[in-house]
């Protein structure tokens, strides 16, 4: 926006902090699925579903 075209204000402050806010936490959480993925997929163990295809026959 070109210089002296809108007003700053406090409520542009909170729109912006809203909206930048979950951006923050993006690199933390993607490192923590990533470390999750990775100690499923090399424990070795299967996980049990209990789940029955449908009709109960296995």
């Amino acid at each position: 926006m070109s210089p002296g075209s809108w007003e700053p204000s406090p409520v542009y402050g909170v729109v912006m902090a809203a909206c930048y806010a979950p951006l923050v936490l993006w690199g933390p959480l993607l490192a923590a699925v990533t470390v999750h993925y990775a100690r499923r997929r090399l424990s070795g163990e299967r996980a049990q579903h209990p789940l029955q295809p449908l009709g109960g026959r296995a």
